[in-house]
């Protein structure tokens, strides 16, 4: 039972036989009956009703005895009682709407729906009338009409719907057939396909989490009928996309009120959805990085492999009009410090919280390089893991603060670009003023491990730091310095306070006023100390590969497990279809992840790395996404350099030569196979020639007619064995003609020995075999006549017949033959047998792509069938 009341359309809608139940356990109360010619009207569905004192309750004065029978009860029944009384589960929500219209003296109209499960009983429209200190209510019956309307509604949106691939429509008839309009297929991303018709093809791939919102959708569906319900759940594509789609389903009933089919309409809303969280997203990325200026930005999920770029990112940084995926490849390719993609590596591995500094950028299609700050942190949204980075371009600003003015405003500037830059803890200004003072930022401090002191303002404490060889180098550099020249990129080495080595990237310039006048000396001071282990490694391991590459193949890689440095050759990275990751174990693990059977590659290298073997030297079969099917030789083994424990592999693509191998293997196979077959076919020759001689002894006694008789089977004998060949004709041959011809061939040479042997052909249609199919099939026939001839009589030649036909039945070429003599011994089977003359027959059948059989009845038969096409 369940009820149901909308207040915006006076509506009420009951379900189950119990929500209608009516009350009559009460007394009535005594009340005079209603007289009016109103109720003289058989066919009207009227009731009138009298309020009591407060306008809580009605009393039913009259109801007519057509609106009586929707209740199933007759209407002197009801005469007395009140709304409360009989309708005790809506009474409430009935007398609301009656009381007002009582005291507002307003017309008003509710509706009543009924249903017993999921079928619409009926609709009642209800015309409230307030006449004098009664109510009169009038009801109409529009259940039919409001089926029709719902029904006409439906049939639009659907054929809307089929008119695009945005929107699709799925039915299923009350026969439990299934009807997807051709927008679906798109949104599921795969072809259609039989099984669509008996399966819901949507229900099966909403993923787990959104189960239990599909289970709450089709329970509405279920026990609210007269509603059309809309829910937006999660799917996983064919493609494996995850895509949200925005489900609307409805039960249709005929004009009988009987179910005509459920019906849903599906959105494919993902668009939209990625609109909203990149909205959200970016707002955030403007309010974490807190600046003014004008920010370009990018989104990365790479679970969901979702890229985005802003229009203004693609536009200041000079990038092509690329996928999403490769602007943002491009913009890290194009940064030039390394450390940056270290940086990168340590945030995508959880190390460290966020990226913030300045950066050198240089796009290949514009000649300058430009000064960049990016803010790069993750951010969690809804379940989901992104990546947002805001890249503002600083050029002018970073120009600007090498040529620092007298004027306060400059000077305010520079102040606040070196709290910012302070704060990255990577790049730092300090500089000399004109009066010979130096001012040392406190980040400089914390690169060289000191206290500050006094003595600082007088002191170069960065070369101070360093060797004297390079001090005196860098001394004269500055000391020679024209007013435009600029020292770049000078690389130094400095011992901090705590006697660690450190490296230091320095650009040093002197800034002049408007008159050329000197105003100070700004120096550029970069820690590189990470990107400097990181390339000492990185040639370390590069020489290492380089001296052993030529013994490990067309491609190789080196990995370093104390450093977890992976370097690549360029051709194993093209052999394995694997992307430039940065010198990373994560090229390392994209390349195991791609092997068909990686469990067994892992295994292997769990035995390798826990010692077990000594090397990996194998063939995989190796499938790169994008990719065909590739052979991959592997030798990966163990290399101790310099008390390193490194791990060298060389990768080879072995594809076409196992291609190669494979044919000549299978050549070789069906030369030995021809070799034996012909050595075979020459003995059963001399044996019958044998038998020819021994049979003309015994019934010729002139020399003379005995080798006449035998040169005319010779040469009978020469001509079948040319036949059988003759494989330079590649052209199909007439397969009837040819099988006849072979049959009366056989027939010429055999009947000597026997003037009762008879070969009975059967005509069937011609058609065409390529004679490589063809030889095959004649040898097979002149192996099953010679074997009769040896065993159907128990080795005596008397009379025999043969039967055989060849026939096409579509693609399929079937060969009979039949004798008439004992049979084949009990429990043969061919394929078993070790006689030669029916392993070639096997072995020429397997040739063919064909099956046989052999059996008795009345006699040995043999059946074989194969494809005429493969």
């Amino acid at each position: 039972m369940s009820v149901n009341f909308d207040k915006n359309s006076n509506s009420f809608f009951l379900y189950g036989t119990d929500a209608f139940n009516l009350n009559i356990d009460d007394e009535p109360y005594d009340i005079e009956p209603f007289n009016n010619p109103l109720t003289q009207d058989e066919n009207i569905k009227l009731a009138i009703l009298l309020p009591n004192k407060d306008n809580s309750d009605f009393i039913l004065q009259y109801i007519s005895p057509k609106l009586a029978e929707f209740y199933d009860v007759d209407s002197n029944v009801l005469f007395g009682r009140s709304i409360r009384m009989i309708f005790k589960i809506i009474a409430d929500d009935l007398c609301s709407i009656f009381k007002n219209v009582i005291e507002t003296k307003q017309k008003d109209i509710m509706h009543i729906n009924f249903y017993e499960g999921n079928r619409l009983m009926f609709c009642l429209k209800f015309n409230i009338n307030p006449i004098e200190d009664y109510l009169s209510l009038t009801a109409e019956d529009i259940t039919g009409e409001i089926r029709m309307k719902e029904l006409s509604s439906f049939k639009n949106t659907s054929a809307y719907i089929q008119k695009t691939q945005k929107y699709a429509i799925g039915t299923k008839f009350k026969d439990g057939i299934y009807s997807w309009s051709n927008g679906i297929y798109p949104i599921i991303e795969r072809e259609p396909s039989s099984y669509d018709k008996t399966h819901n093809i949507l229900f099966g791939i909403v993923i787990p989490e959104d189960r239990p919102k599909l289970e709450e959708f089709k329970k509405h569906i279920r026990e609210q009928p007269d509603k059309a319900y809309k829910t937006n759940l999660r799917i996983l594509t064919a493609k494996n996309n995850l895509k949200t789609i925005t489900l609307d389903g409805k039960r249709i009933f005929d004009k009988h009120y009987e179910l005509e089919k459920q019906v849903a309409i599906i959105y494919d809303i993902t668009d939209e959805i990625k609109t909203q969280k990149r909205y959200h997203i970016l707002n955030d990325l403007n309010t974490s990085i807190n600046t003014n200026f004008n920010i370009s930005g990018f989104i990365v999920n790479y679970e969901n492999d979702y890229y985005h770029i802003s229009e203004n990112a693609a536009k200041k940084f000079h990038l092509s009009n690329k996928h999403p995926k490769l602007l943002l490849y491009d913009i890290i390719n194009n940064i030039i410090n390394p450390e940056f993609r270290l940086l990168r590596e340590k945030l995508h591995n959880d190390e460290i919280d966020r990226i913030d500094g300045i950066y050198d950028y240089k796009s290949p299609i514009y000649d300058e390089i430009q000064k960049i700050h990016i803010t790069y942190f993750k951010k969690e949204y809804e379940g989901e893991t992104y990546y947002v980075g805001g890249i503002q371009d600083i050029t002018r600003q970073y120009e600007s603060e090498l040529k620092l003015s007298s004027k306060r405003k400059e000077l305010s500037l520079l102040q606040n670009t070196l709290i910012d830059v302070e704060k990255s803890n990577i790049v730092s200004i300090p500089y000399l003023d004109k009066e010979g003072k130096y001012h040392w930022p406190q980040v400089i401090y914390d690169l060289l491990e000191k206290e500050p002191s006094p003595e600082d303002e007088n002191n170069n404490i960065i070369l101070n730091a360093t060797d004297e060889k390079t001090r005196a180098h860098i001394n004269e550099k500055i000391s020679n310095m024209d007013k435009n020249e600029i020292i770049n990129n000078e690389s130094v080495k400095i011992t901090t306070g705590t006697g660690k080595t450190k490296y230091l990237e320095v650009n040093v310039r002197n800034v002049y006023d408007e008159d050329g006048c000197f105003i100070q000396q700004s120096a550029l001071c970069r820690d590189i100390t990470p990107y400097h282990e990181h390339e000492s490694e990185i040639k370390f391991l590069t020489g290492v590969l380089q001296k052993i590459n030529t013994h490990l193949g067309t491609g190789a890689f080196i990995w370093d497990r104390n450093s977890d440095l992976m370097i690549a050759t360029d051709s194993a990275k093209q052999i394995v279809h694997i992307e430039d990751r940065g010198n990373t174990p994560i090229e390392l693990q994209e390349f195991r992840n791609n092997f068909v059977d990686s469990e067994k590659y892992l295994e292997a290298l769990h035995k390798l790395y826990s010692g077990e073997i000594d090397k990996i030297d194998s063939i995989w079969d190796y499938k790169a996404p994008g990719h065909d099917l590739q052979k991959i030789r592997v030798n990966y083994q163990q290399l101790i350099i310099e008390d390193r424990e490194l791990w060298v592999a060389g990768i080879r693509d072995v594809t076409s030569e196992i291609e190669r191998e494979n044919k000549i293997i299978a050549a070789n196979k069906n030369m030995e196979i021809l070799i034996n077959e012909s050595n075979h076919r020459i003995k059963n020759n001399l044996n019958l020639l044998l038998r020819f001689i021994s049979l003309e002894k015994k019934f010729h006694t002139k020399p003379e007619h005995i080798l006449d008789n035998l040169l005319g089977r010779i040469n009978s004998l020469v001509v079948l064995h040319e036949k059988l060949s003759d494989t330079e004709n590649k052209y199909d041959v007439n397969a009837v003609e040819s099988f006849r011809k072979m049959t009366e061939d056989l027939y010429n040479i055999y009947k000597e020995l026997s003037s009762e042997i008879s070969f009975n052909f059967e005509e069937h249609e011609e058609f065409k075999l390529p004679n490589d199919k063809m030889m095959p099939v004649l040898l097979i026939l002149n192996e099953l006549v010679t074997n009769t001839l040896k065993y159907a009589h128990s080795n005596k030649i008397t009379r025999s017949e043969f039967n055989s036909y060849i026939k096409k039945d579509g693609n399929i070429c079937e060969c009979f033959f039949k004798d008439d003599g004992s049979g084949y011994p009990e429990g043969f089977d061919p394929y078993k047998t070790t006689g030669l003359g029916w392993v070639v027959i096997t072995s020429l059948a397997k040739q063919l792509n064909g099956e046989f059989e052999a059996y008795n009845d009345n006699g040995a038969c043999f059946k074989l069938r194969f494809p005429i096409k493969d």
